[in-house]
């Protein structure tokens, strides 16, 4: 299918890598991974090469306040970390109370270690009783780091969606970062009857996002004297080198009866892509209103959300992923620096891979770790089209499924 054929009216969306293409890029990226990851190791040894870019713990963030999804363990409990030492209230949105209240707890005690080694022994985070901070969970002033809240959020249940964005509402006056995070791997049908895949991924982030998007531009105005980070509120979308090769018949997509193991996946991250397009050519865009979204692909990471491997592969799998995959603090990275950094108009979507002039497969799916470096995410040429079919099929399904009060 030609490039401008995509995305037509009586054609879906079908990427530049269809699915049986994975079958000669990975191999391809595993070999690119054996030759490469020694030779960037040597150079940065010698000094040829810098390490890897992490972003800035200078970057003060004291005061914002920031939402990560699924953040009770992996990449979002690191990435809430990040923002907990730069100064964030983070809001640890979970589905399990127990595992967010365990996860609240335990980045409270690494947030202390850290201020320890960094401050001469002197304690100064939030810890989670309320001396240290007010009714509304923020922090008091004078806290020099963050500290974390969690808060119950089942993605897989539209209405449970409904009560956090209510109660982070009455809780809390302002959202400065919002990280969707959360992700499944594996199929089921949701509470509201979706595909669960789609709808804990994608759909439940995406109401997410509408429900606090108001609040969001009620702070983040364009004023003047406010350098261009201070002003804007970021949101982050999770992606992942599979949107490549997913495709955008979103209707298939939502419905539970036409997907089977996993196949949701790779249109999830592609939908994620997408509504980062949509939520910067038309829902940012209004006069004054001081928000960017960026997508981001943590990379291959050794994390949670391969717990579903069959236990037969399971310890193969698990020594691969050592040798091969990035660990949770280096896969955070492209999330924090989506929060925190400056970057240039235009640039949308992060990886943490070296990519010869921006070229993203094969290079995008294992390789030398940088840190983060911006990436032109695969989209057809009327992605703009794309993605507003995407935000209207997702309103109508959320409509059908519960009678909300707009």
């Amino acid at each position: 299918m030609a490039p401008s054929d995509r995305g037509s009216k009586d054609r879906h969306y079908r990427d530049y890598f269809p699915r049986w293409s994975a079958g000669l890029l990975f191999p391809l990226a595993f070999v690119w991974f054996v030759l490469s990851v020694p030779i960037f190791a040597l150079l940065r040894l010698l000094r040829v090469l810098e390490p890897a870019k992490k972003p800035s713990e200078a970057r003060v963030l004291r005061g914002h306040v920031a939402i990560v999804t699924g953040s009770n363990t992996g990449v979002g409990k690191e990435t809430a970390l990040e923002l907990g030492k730069r100064g964030c209230t983070v809001v640890l949105a979970c589905r399990d109370p127990e595992r967010g209240e365990a996860a609240e707890k335990d980045l409270t005690a690494q947030l202390k270690l850290h201020v320890r080694t960094r401050g001469g022994g002197r304690d100064q985070t939030a810890t989670t009783d309320t001396k240290n901070e007010g009714a509304d969970g923020l922090k008091k002033e004078g806290q020099s780091y963050g500290n974390f809240v969690h808060m119950h959020l089942d993605l897989n249940s539209l209405r449970s969606v409904e009560e956090f964005s209510e109660a982070f509402l009455r809780r809390f006056g302002r959202l400065d970062i919002l990280v969707n995070n959360a992700g499944l791997n594996t199929s089921g049908t949701s509470a509201d009857g979706f595909d669960k895949l789609f709808a804990v991924n994608f759909l439940g982030h995406f109401r997410l996002t509408q429900n606090l998007l108001p609040l969001m531009r009620a702070r983040h105005q364009h004023e003047r004297g406010m350098n261009q980070r201070e002003r804007e509120g970021r949101i982050i979308n999770l992606s992942s080198v599979m949107h490549h090769f997913g495709h955008s018949d979103w209707e298939i997509c939502l419905d539970a009866k036409k997907n089977s193991f996993g196949q949701a996946y790779s249109p999830s991250k592609l939908a994620m892509c997408f509504f980062t397009r949509a939520l910067n050519r038309s829902m940012l865009v209004e006069k004054g209103h001081g928000i960017r979204a960026f997508s981001v692909n943590p990379g291959a990471v050794r994390s949670d959300i391969w717990r579903s491997v069959p236990m037969i592969v399971a310890p193969i799998y698990d020594a691969f992923m050592r040798v091969a995959y990035l660990d949770v603090s280096q896969g955070c990275v492209p999330s924090v620096a989506a929060a925190c950094e400056d970057f240039p108009e235009g640039v949308e979507y992060l990886q943490p891979y070296f990519s010869p002039s921006g070229a993203p497969l094969f290079f995008e799916i294992i390789g030398p770790y940088v840190g983060y470096a911006p990436m032109i995410p695969t989209l057809p040429p009327d992605a703009d089209e794309e993605a507003q079919r995407l935000v209207a099929t997702c309103k109508r399904a959320i409509e059908s499924a519960i009678d909300f009060k707009e």
